[in-house]
């Protein structure tokens, strides 16, 4: 240290390389090597190599849509109405992309602008964080229900289940059955293997609290049970969502981003569009205006949020995390958990957080909110 002390170090771990397809490790343990050209790749410890489709022009008419099993490089553009697949592997294009589609169940990433288009990395990962996110949402709403529901009926105990359940829904809780609908909707275009209790779900929450009526139930325990399927959902896809594909591209404009990892845009700025991280969202240099990011547990970290005039800026944090803005402007709101809140007015050096639980938004040493 400055003061010529040792510091001392952690000792040093030992590690075991581990080697998967294309790759074969030396007697000694020591080295990995390529047994096949293609891609390096260290995943979850993991050594490969993947085979490489390598592109030198553009992505378009002409190649129509590319679909492998490898890495896809594209050392051009993707353009109109094409569509890029890798279903073991990564995406690089040096480009741009244009009103097309990539998926893969790797990383994807985008050297320039992403205009009108739609980009998912991680596979069946990040569907499946998706849908944990969704159903925590309403996992959370679900019980702050029946709490509301037991203090109700603790001061007043002859008022019918359905009628006292419909008015809480009416009154307090008229989001639930929107964001039941919507997740309902989503589960009917997706397809997660073996997750018999999801239909379970899906059908036991459309059923009791779904619909113009008088609802149908009859004892509150219908509700607990619910929950209790709900949080059992959660952790079974929180378990099966280890993969971290991530997202990296330039600019972004009326386009929709989905990564099991993290999502970051280098460039100035993010345009009406929609982004769905599990582990984090990054644009430190530039301004995201319009549309909505929802991270499931991990940071915010943007330098502008919203525009002068007032458009409509939603940045949401599923579980935990740390939402960062150098300038924050009036109608953009923020939340993590079920906790939200809304600018009013524009604000500098902008931090919001869970402190005991409670969200927390500072513009630099003035607390706004909590």
């Amino acid at each position: 240290n400055v003061y010529g002390g040792v510091i001392p170090a952690e000792p040093l771990k030992e590690m075991e390389i581990k080697v998967g397809e294309g790759a074969v490790l030396s007697e000694d343990g020591l080295t990995a090597s390529a047994s096949i050209g293609g891609l390096p790749v260290l995943s979850n410890g993991v050594v490969q190599v993947l085979p490489i489709f390598e592109l030198n022009g553009d992505a378009d008419i002409s190649t129509g849509n590319i679909t492998m099993d490898g890495a896809i490089i594209i050392h051009g553009n993707v353009q109109e109405n094409v569509k890029v697949e890798s279903s073991n592997g990564t995406i690089l294009v040096d480009g741009l992309v244009s009103g097309a589609q990539l998926r893969a169940s790797g990383s994807i990433s985008v050297g320039k602008n992403v205009l009108r288009s739609q980009l998912h990395a991680g596979g069946q990962t990040v569907v499946q964080l998706k849908t944990a996110s969704m159903i925590h949402n309403i996992g959370n709403q679900l019980d702050q229900l029946i709490k509301a529901y037991d203090a109700v009926v603790a001061q007043t105990a002859d008022i019918p289940v359905e009628n006292l359940v419909k008015h809480l829904l009416e009154l307090k809780f008229y989001s639930l059955p929107k964001d039941i609908k919507a997740f309902a909707e989503y589960f009917s275009t997706i397809s997660i293997p073996h997750h018999h209790g999801l239909h379970e779900l899906v059908a036991g929450l459309t059923i009791n609290l779904l619909g113009q009526g008088p609802l149908q139930i009859k004892d509150v325990q219908i509700l607990k049970d619910l929950y209790s399927l709900l949080r059992t959902q959660e952790m079974i896809l929180d378990s099966k969502t280890k993969t971290d594909s991530n997202i990296v591209v330039g600019y972004l404009q009326n386009s929709h981003l989905e990564a099991s990892g993290a999502v970051t845009v280098t460039g100035q700025g993010s345009y009406y569009s929609s982004i769905v991280a599990g582990k984090g969202f990054f644009m430190e240099r530039g301004v995201f205006r319009g549309g909505d990011i929802t991270v499931a547990n991990g940071d915010i970290a943007v330098k502008e949020l919203g525009g002068p005039t007032g458009v409509l800026t939603e940045v949401f944090i599923v579980k935990e995390g740390r939402i960062t803005a150098n300038r924050v402007h009036p109608n953009v709101t923020v939340s993590i958990g079920e906790q939200r809140y809304k600018f009013g007015e524009e604000a500098s050096r902008v931090k919001a957080f869970l402190s005991d639980g409670l969200l927390t938004v500072y513009a630099g040493s003035v607390k706004l909110h909590g």
